[in-house]
């Protein structure tokens, strides 16, 4: 269900009131019951994926403590299990249609017919991924596994932030669980004014900017000329960080409105220096799980310059695919590997030994030439979009700029919201009237509305 649909909107107030009501066990299981009916309402028989993932990870988790002797061999089942469910659901076709086929043909080893692509049940590598961290940590003696169902069925799906994050590991949420939720004022208002924030940013921006610049250009490719080609580049960067960051500030909100503390997962990444710096800004529940599950155990920095090259590099093509069975997603995680890998050998030709005012506008101009390959409808328009700010012309810009008045307002608007935090402080936002800060967030909301078709639009993280 998504969170800027009506449906969500009236239906939380019949789930949170209760909630606050209960106490104990009563409290969790109504928790997992609304967590179970907000997943169902994706796909039904999915639901039953995410009850099989709860319990072959409590169980293995159990099983780590009480046969100690063979903990190793748990640990790899818990791997191969989630693994394997990501393989089933989310990378098959792929694999098959995208490595196997051509493989097949190039060896001259018969025909194969390829198979259908379906969509991979929503939220699956961000639930697994949650798991997997849970059993990771027994093993590593960094968690003690929790013999109450409940508690764990309850961490692995809970609603909020179940289908696109962030991922929390079950050392930062666990203890909340068995932990008593009570009615707090603080919380409340805290929650709900995160909330808001998230909706602004999804509605007035992210949504704005998908249907005035970006949908428009990478839908319709041959319809655009180089400078809306160029544009819509930098508004798709700003588009996914708004709705990406407005689904995790949403998340916190409803979280905190409950008693639970979800960790950030955003801090103004455009604004990052470097691109290592970038990446402890940008959706830090998975680049953080990335570091501590996958770049640390190979190696890290550990073991020579060359190693460490090729353990960002296999981290970060990983981390590509991970976000989508496709070449695309792959090339994506190359090209941050690749700018990791330069960053470290380039010292002060490359973002991070530059000044500041130099450096960040850089990481932005890179990052946002990486976002390409994941927006492309298709790899065949990857390069002719990212050859489109070579091909520029003044009056092209010129025409642009007096037929998109609108578009450029908006792009100006999300600029200003994404590199200026301290605006608020400067024009003393907190000391404004109530009334006046309703007034003009109703009035942005439905400008940004006006722009833009009616209905919810999906956020862009469920498809992975």
């Amino acid at each position: 269900m998504n969170f800027t649909h009506s449906h969500f909107l009236f239906t939380f107030p019949l789930f949170i009131i209760p909630f606050w009501c209960l106490r104990g066990w009563p409290q969790k299981l109504w928790l997992l019951l609304a967590s179970y009916t907000f997943y169902a309402y994706f796909s039904l028989p999915y639901a039953l994926l995410l009850v099989a993932s709860t319990f072959v990870d409590y169980a293995l988790g159990l099983w780590m403590v009480s046969r100690p002797n063979r903990k190793k061999t748990w640990a790899v089942l818990s791997i191969l299990f989630n693994l394997g469910l990501l393989a089933s659901f989310k990378y098959a076709s792929f694999l098959f249609n995208d490595i196997l086929l051509p493989l097949n043909q190039a060896l001259g080893l018969g025909q194969l017919e390829a198979i259908g692509k379906g969509l991979p049940p929503m939220g699956i590598s961000f639930f697994t991924f949650q798991t997997l961290s849970y059993s990771l940590d027994i093993y590593r003696g960094q968690l003690k596994p929790t013999r109450n169902l409940l508690d764990f069925s309850v961490y692995v799906s809970m609603f909020p932030q179940l289908v696109a994050g962030p991922i929390v590991r079950a050392k930062d949420l666990l203890h909340q669980i068995t932990g008593r939720c009570r009615f707090v004022l603080e919380d409340v208002r805290e929650g709900l004014k995160r909330f808001a924030i998230g909706l602004m940013k999804k509605i007035c921006l992210a949504d704005a900017l998908a249907i005035t610049m970006v949908d428009p250009v990478f839908n319709h490719l041959g319809d655009h000329g180089p400078e809306a080609r160029t544009i819509a580049v930098f508004a798709y960067s700003l588009q996914i960080y708004f709705d990406f960051s407005g689904y995790s500030d949403m998340a916190i909100g409803l979280g905190r409105m409950m008693g639970f503390t979800f960790p950030e997962n955003f801090r103004h990444p455009y604004q990052a220096t470097s691109f290592s710096d970038f990446w402890k800004r940008w959706h830090i529940s998975l680049s953080s799980w990335l570091r501590d599950y996958l770049y640390i155990p190979l190696g890290g920095n550990r073991q020579g310059p060359t190693r460490t090259q090729m353990n960002l590099m296999l981290t970060m093509v990983l981390g590509g695919l991970w976000h989508g069975a496709s070449w695309r997603f792959v090339l994506w995680g190359f090209l941050h590997g690749l700018f990791l890998v330069l960053q470290r050998t380039g010292g002060k030709l490359l973002p991070g030994g530059l000044h500041v005012t130099v450096a960040i506008p850089l990481v932005f101009l890179f990052v946002s030439l990486a976002w390409i390959p994941f927006r492309a409808e298709s790899f065949n328009d990857i390069l002719p979009i990212a050859l489109a700010p070579l091909q520029c012309s003044i009056e092209g810009w010129s025409s642009w700029f007096m037929n998109h008045g609108n578009a450029m307002i908006l792009l100006l608007l999300s600029a200003l919201a994404h590199w200026h935090p301290l605006l608020k402080k400067a024009c003393r936002w907190e000391q404004w009237p109530l009334e006046i800060k309703t007034v003009f967030f109703s009035s942005f909301l439905f400008w940004a509305i006006s722009l833009k078709p009616s209905g919810a639009s999906p956020f862009i993280y469920f498809q992975f």
